[in-house]
């Protein structure tokens, strides 16, 4: 799925939400105001934190997977180095 937003979507949020603090009285633009753009802000966070944890647990694995590969690799070129 192609992304339709920025890199620094999120700071861009968080520019527009403050900028959206300071008019009094509140506005409403569409169908929502600075407390829906806080709580999208908000949700994005931990989803986030979500994926950069995700991120370094397949790290983790794919190290440990090609650690293995590797000594599989090892032992059937030993192999075939003694049956010659």
């Amino acid at each position: 799925m192609a992304r339709k937003y920025p890199a620094n979507v999120i700071q861009q949020g968080i520019d527009v939400l403050e900028g959206l603090k300071q008019i009094t009285p509140p506005i409403t633009i569409d169908g929502w105001d600075s407390a829906d753009l806080e709580a999208d802000l908000a949700s994005a966070a931990p989803i986030s934190n979500q994926m950069s944890a995700l991120k370094g647990q397949i790290t983790t694995l794919r190290n440990q997977r090609d650690d293995i590969y590797n000594a599989i690799w090892f032992k059937i070129k030993r192999l075939s180095d003694i049956s010659r």
